[in-house]
């Protein structure tokens, strides 16, 4: 099966509530290839978040200034044969802001080796989540960069912010 072909079928999968398992893996015997996946779907005042090894989704309420974790647990995908992965529904007022992001962010070292963590990665969020989508991304980046210091990267970074409109 070509490779495209997998990953298509893996696309359609998502699409029908994230099924999906170790089959992109186990392709042509591919050993020990891991892909962590977040896809979230907005329509209307919906999301709907499905993941496969990926951290929570931070949550900003415009209406409360509260930040929330959405957490959907799962195994990135190929880490085991026929993992189930499911998917979780949340409301997005108008303003609300969500902010995904890869594990890089949580386990940026710091300091003497120590993670950045989810606390901290929620807690700089929530002080950006007032700005911009692209200025949020900005922000927590830069502040990750201070964080790590001379550190060298350990890890990709990756944030995707996105905000509903009224």
């Amino acid at each position: 099966m070509p490779l495209k072909r997998c990953l298509d079928s893996a696309i359609g999968y998502a699409r029908d509530g994230f099924p999906v398992t170790a089959r992109l893996a186990t392709w042509r015997n591919i050993a020990r290839l891991h892909m962590a996946l977040a896809v979230l779907v907005v329509r209307g005042g919906t999301a709907t978040l499905a993941s496969a090894g990926m951290p929570p989704a931070f949550v900003h309420r415009a209406r409360t200034g509260e930040v929330e974790e959405v957490l959907v647990p799962g195994a990135p995908l190929g880490a085991l044969l026929d993992t189930p992965h499911s998917v979780r529904s949340f409301d997005l007022g108008p303003g609300d802001t969500v902010l995904l992001s890869s594990d890089g962010l949580a386990e940026s070292p710091g300091p003497g080796g120590e993670p950045l963590g989810y606390a901290r990665a929620r807690e700089l969020f929530h002080a950006a989540a007032a700005r911009t989508p692209d200025a949020l991304v900005e922000e927590v980046a830069r502040e990750e960069e201070r964080w790590r210091g001379e550190t060298p990267r350990q890890d990709d970074l990756t944030l995707v912010a996105l905000r509903r409109e009224a």
